[in-house]
């Protein structure tokens, strides 16, 4: 049975493919990816190990952690019609579906983000963590989920 085989290869290039304009937007912005040592910083001059008053260890990384390692790549220049950090024009119709579909979205993925930012081996915490960090940024009120 060949059929499974195609799919699984053509569903592989689809994702592969969906997350390229975004690495590339990232690495043409000249952000610093998060993760790295006391004093590095990532996109909006988040430290790249900040904590956002959590752990960034035991429970997983912040919400600004993850903006700065998975979502700033799309979300610092609006790649494949991604809305803008702090733009909040562009948040209010997202922030209107209210937080948990959002998240729901996020870890699903839409139109030309794939799942998860294209980083499967975020949680489903982390995300919804970044989605409360950038939605706030905006404007909203969304709470930090526990």
């Amino acid at each position: 049975m060949q059929i499974p085989f195609v799919r699984a290869v053509l569903a592989l290039l689809a994702a592969v493919t969906l997350s390229v304009p975004c690495q590339v937007a990232h690495a043409q912005s000249g952000a610093t990816p998060a993760g790295g040592r006391d004093g590095q910083w990532g996109a909006h001059g988040v430290p790249s190990n900040a904590q956002d008053g959590r752990s960034g260890t035991a429970d997983g990384r912040s919400g600004a952690q993850v903006y700065a390692a998975v979502c700033a790549a799309c979300h610092d220049s609006g790649a494949l019609k991604a809305p803008r950090f702090g733009d909040r024009a562009a948040w209010k119709p997202l922030i209107a579906e209210g937080q948990r579909a959002l998240t729901r979205t996020a870890i699903r993925g839409i139109r030309g983000m794939p799942a998860r930012g294209g980083d499967p081996t975020l949680s489903d915490r982390e995300v919804a963590r970044a989605v409360v960090y950038m939605v706030n940024a905006a404007g909203g009120r969304f709470s930090d989920p526990r």
